[in-house]
Parts: structure tokens; C-alpha cells; sequence
């Protein structure tokens, strides 16, 4: 699918403040699934210095410094991107040990995954019993698991729309019984580490098939699999990455893929923020 995406952010400061650095993550990446044609960056006020450069994890970062003081901050991210239909599942995993869970991934692999295999909730009896009829239905196996904790995290928990704030903690969405997206992302990222699969968080744009939906962004998975590599599932939607998703940056960390971070310096200074996004398909 061949898209033309417009994201434009706005941050009015009342009364007017001085912006620390500020980071910029909204170039959608590049890899075997999408391309990215073109990527326009726009930012008001103009800093008095900027850096483009990659993080350890490869996504494309732009750094802003700025002078003075600001009222406003402006920024307008357009990027052109194809993406590729394909089916997902047309792997084959080439380490036979990994098709059954839990699982360990074997050396070069299992140091370079460490990030993504982190997981402090081993002994947790909540998301053990979340897990066990999911596991019994997959009967153990790796892939159709995957697939399964999508689908039940989709149809079992209530889509909310909660513009701020970090993910949930997996304990709190099971018991709210709910979750925005990235509630429901993280929740399928602790429960895919705690059986031994690394798993990453993933930031972008999603296109809703049904045209009345608007483009919004968007969070979903990656988990590695030899053979395979990342592959993209979505807990909210409860299917794989499709055409219509478009990922920008991926990290062991949701922190690490906020679209934009940094600090600013006021006495008693409130922050409005503004946000639009229009996914265009190009025929």
C-alpha cells in the first residue's frame, strides 16, 4: 500500500517557557516490509541547532535545541511510505526447539535478545492464570500462541482512549479489564518475555479499514523468531501487522518510542497539546 501520511503537533506553553532539548521520533523506519519514499520534517520555532542521528536501537531520531523563550511548539512530520501485503505467517522457523514454549534461544542469539527477553514477573501468579488457558488452547506451541494472545487480548479487553501517561502495568489491565493500545501491547510483551520470547514494543500509524475510523497512532509488538525475524502482532486489533500499519520506532522500552520527549522551564506554566493525523492511500 502506498501512503502519504501527515502528522502535525502543537504544544501551547501559557505563560511562554524555555524548551530543554527535545527529541523527535517520527520518520518511519525502513526495512523489509515498508519503504520510506520521502520524509519532510518541519519544526516552529527553528532550533538553533539540530542533529539527526540514529539510537542504539536504530531508530532515526531528530535532536532540537532552541533559544529564548517559546510559546509555541510546532511540528509537522510528512512521510510517503510503502508498505507490503504479504502473509505474515509465510515463515519457517529454523531452530525446531523454538516451536514449543517456554523456550531459550540459543547463543549468538540469546545475548544480542537480552533486552527484549528482560522480564521481572516470572513468579507472578496473575499473569500465570491469565496465561494457562491460552497456552492449553495453543497447545504449547510457539507460533499458534502468538497468534492466540492476540486474539483473546483483543476480544477479552475493553478499548479505551487514554491520550497520556505510560502503559499500564499488565496487573492493573487484566484487572481493569480494559486498556489503550499500549496498555495492550504491554501486557502481550510481558506475557511473551515471561515464557522466553523476546519481544519488542512498536510505535506508529495504523489506517483503519473502515473509512469513517480516523488514522491515529498507533501500538502493537514484534516478537523474534529465527527463521522469521520480527514479527509484527496486533493485541488490540487481534491479528498480525498488516499493509495498513506503519511503524516508526521499536524498543525494549514504550519510553524509547514516544513520538516526541523532553523537558521545558516555566513557573506555573500549563501545556496545551494539539494533535492531527491523515493517512492518504496514493493510487
Amino acid at each position: 500500500m502506498h501512503l502519504r501520511i501527515e502528522n502535525t503537533t502543537s504544544y501551547h506553553y501559557s505563560p511562554p517557557v524555555t524548551l530543554d532539548m527535545q527529541i523527535i521520533r517520527l520518520r518511519p523506519r525502513s526495512d523489509t516490509r515498508q519503504q520510506v519514499l520521502n520524509f519532510d520534517l518541519a519544526i516552529m520555532p527553528s532550533p538553533s541547532f539540530i542533529t539527526h542521528h540514529t539510537d542504539t536501537e536504530n531508530n532515526a531520531l531528530v535532536t532540537a535545541w532552541f533559544k529564548g523563550t517559546q510559546e509555541e511548539l510546532y511540528i509537522s512530520a510528512n512521510s510517503e511510505v510503502v508498505t507490503e501485503d504479504r502473509n505474515p505467517y509465510d515463515f519457517i522457523i529454523t531452530e525446531s526447539e523454538m516451536n514449543h514454549l517456554p523456550l531459550v534461544y540459543q547463543e549468538p542469539a540469546r545475548t544480542s535478545l537480552a533486552l527484549y527477553t528482560t522480564n521481572r514477573r516470572k513468579n507472578n501468579q496473575i499473569l500465570r492464570e491469565f496465561l494457562k488457558p491460552i497456552l492449553v488452547q495453543a497447545k504449547y506451541e510457539t507460533v499458534p500462541f502468538l497468534s492466540e494472545l492476540a486474539t483473546y487480548i483483543s476480544k477479552t479487553f475493553k478499548k479505551v482512549d487514554r491520550k497520556y501517561g505510560n502503559p499500564w502495568s499488565p496487573e492493573k489491565t487484566i484487572k481493569e479489564g480494559k486498556g489503550a493500545c499500549r496498555d495492550l501491547a504491554w501486557l502481550y510483551i510481558v506475557s511473551c518475555r515471561s515464557l522466553g520470547l523476546a519481544t519488542r514494543f512498536v510505535s506508529g500509524y495504523y489506517l483503519p479499514i473502515n473509512p469513517r475510523k480516523k488514522p491515529e497512532l498507533h501500538a502493537w509488538c514484534e516478537v523474534f523468531l529465527p527463521g522469521a525475524g520480527w514479527l509484527g502482532l496486533d493485541p488490540n486489533l487481534g491479528t498480525a501487522v498488516s499493509e495498513r500499519h506503519v511503524a516508526i520506532a521499536t524498543s525494549y522500552d514504550p519510553v524509547m518510542t514516544l513520538p516526541t520527549s523532553g523537558t521545558f522551564w516555566g513557573k506555573g506554566t500549563k501545556s496545551n497539546l494539539k494533535t492531527s493525523i491523515v493517512m492518504q492511500p496514493i493510487k
